[in-house]
């Protein structure tokens, strides 16, 4: 009976282990698309019609994110579900706020590219758990407070 009993944890403990790499699978995809986003991303545009798509590598974060979604939504219990999105939201923020220092040059409409990538990962992401991810508004208030300063500092340049 007590071998009976061990294998179960050891199920159990090996169960919780895949859960863990599933909650920090999701994560690494975040990484691995919004850090060249800051990196090599173009954001010194001018208005145009580039500047009004979603940058791809957003695309492509939302369509992974949603198959793991699909996935895992029908084979998992909620609170398992939960726990590998929950945070998912703060560590996007983080990931776009802390990226700022690497674009080079960006315009208002790079600024307003990137408020645009945000909304449709929020959508996205609330759509998933089902509850606002409000921690993405202060990504996207990051992002609107810079756009102000460039447009003051913009202002400035032309009444010199």
């Amino acid at each position: 009976m007590q071998t009976l009993s061990e294998l179960a944890k050891s199920f159990q403990d090996m169960a919780d282990r895949c859960l863990l790499v599933l909650h920090l699978e999701v994560r690494v995809h975040c990484f691995h698309y919004l850090i060249p986003l800051a990196k090599e991303g173009n954001y010194a545009i001018v208005a145009n019609v580039e500047s009004m798509d979603y940058d791809p590598l957003v695309v492509k974060l939302n369509k992974d994110i949603s198959a793991i979604e699909e996935a895992m939504s029908v084979s998992l219990q909620q609170h398992k579900f939960q726990y590998i999105f929950e945070g998912l939201g703060h560590l996007i923020s983080c990931i776009l706020i802390n990226g700022a220092q690497y674009f080079r040059r960006i315009s208002e409409s790079g600024i307003k590219k990137m408020c645009r990538n945000i909304f449709v990962l929020q959508q996205n992401l609330t759509n998933i758990t089902m509850s606002r991810e409000a921690d993405l508004d202060f990504a996207r208030s990051f992002w609107n407070s810079l756009d102000w300063c460039l447009s003051f500092l913009n202002l400035r340049k032309v009444n010199k």
